[in-house]
């Protein structure tokens, strides 16, 4: 059901939420998990996964249509009443909590060794629930709003990185030209979908945007543009460090941010880089908190949002810390996102089917 609100999200803000939700895990560890996975081809496996993406979203967009703006939960209730209601919602709470675990891990980590390496990692996660769930309690509007100032503003910021960069490229390096081989590109390198499985994300957003128009319009340019921002990172990666030392690395972005030097004065510009996207990682967090609390209250009929937000804030921060090591971290997060890929493009394109179903033999 559309949210009776004078105020509503609009295409660009709907896509630079979107942007965001897809691509912040750019700059932590997916870079290296494709890598690991294609070697020197990783950048054919992005190019291959991104094409995937773009093709699945417009398809399952096309069956979705019939539903116009009723959220993924609201036809889960038409297709199975409430039982499958609180089925599905379940699924998407495990779901967004595993992937904002995982990335909420991550940023204290990557914190820790660039800007902080004195700080215990318990205060930098406590900072970081204390800040995303501020970012929760101002709403999704707020939010979508602070989106469509500051994304455009973080593209400009990655454009001119990557001009910073381009002397350090050596075609060279991208060369056996298929890495480790074609299955790894085409079969094992499914996995690389997991970049765009925040997709999800809009099908519970679709009763806060305008039209059912604005909301393809705005999840498809959002797809397109993490898909360009994804090939071409990758790109970057694979020109600049040859394989296998391109493994060793555990957040690449920032590993090619510390080869940029100005001067003899500005020697230290991956730390901008950092604070840049710490804002693009609590954007991230808090839209997940937001979300996570309003699919728990639609489900079990709760009259507020709000006073979910702490809870689930203390409960997302005691799970991120269940890896104890990064390597565990990165171990989960893998099995995490093998598990949720298929849920994020088969559950609102089966969802859908049932409610076309059913429509045709409500008439």
């Amino acid at each position: 059901m559309k949210l009776k609100s004078k105020f509503m999200i609009n295409k660009k803000e709907l896509c630079c939420i979107l942007v965001n939700l897809m691509t912040v895990k750019l700059f932590f560890t997916y870079p290296r998990n494709i890598v690991i996975n294609a070697g020197n081809a990783a950048w054919i496996q992005t190019i291959y996964v991104s094409l995937l993406a773009v093709a699945a979203y417009f398809i399952t967009i096309r069956v979705y249509e019939k539903a116009g703006m009723k959220s993924i939960l609201d036809i889960s209730e038409e297709v199975g009443k409430k039982p499958l209601k609180i089925i599905v919602g379940l699924i998407l709470i495990i779901i967004f909590t595993a992937n904002v675990t995982v990335t909420m891990r991550s940023f204290p980590e990557s914190v820790k060794n660039t800007l902080l390496p004195l700080t215990p990692m318990e205060v930098i996660t406590t900072m970081l629930a204390a800040a995303i769930a501020v970012a929760a309690f101002a709403g999704i509007f707020s939010l979508s709003r602070i989106h469509s100032i500051y994304i455009p503003f973080a593209g400009i910021i990655l454009v001119i990185l990557l001009i910073m960069l381009t002397p350090y490229m050596n075609i060279v390096n991208i060369a056996p030209l298929f890495g480790k081989g074609t299955y790894n590109i085409l079969l094992s390198g499914l996995e690389g979908l997991s970049i765009f499985s925040d997709i999800l994300v809009l099908f519970v957003l679709i009763p806060f945007c305008k039209s059912f128009n604005e909301v393809k319009k705005g999840g498809g340019y959002a797809v397109i543009i993490s898909a360009v921002v994804s090939c071409v990172l990758v790109f970057f990666y694979n020109m600049i460090y040859a394989n296998p030392v391109a493994q060793e690395f555990i957040f690449p972005v920032y590993q090619m941010t510390r080869l940029i030097r100005i001067g003899e004065f500005f020697q230290r510009l991956d730390a901008f880089f950092e604070f840049i996207w710490s804002i693009a990682m609590m954007l991230y967090a808090g839209v997940y908190l937001y979300v996570i609390c309003y699919i728990f209250k639609s489900v079990f009929n709760l009259k507020y949002t709000k006073e979910l937000i702490i809870p689930f804030v203390i409960i997302i921060s005691c799970i991120s810390f269940i890896p104890s090591s990064i390597v565990d971290l990165l171990r989960s997060g893998t099995i995490l996102y093998r598990i949720s890929i298929p849920f994020c493009i088969l559950l609102p394109v089966g969802l859908a089917v049932l409610y076309r179903i059913k429509g045709h033999k409500n008439v």
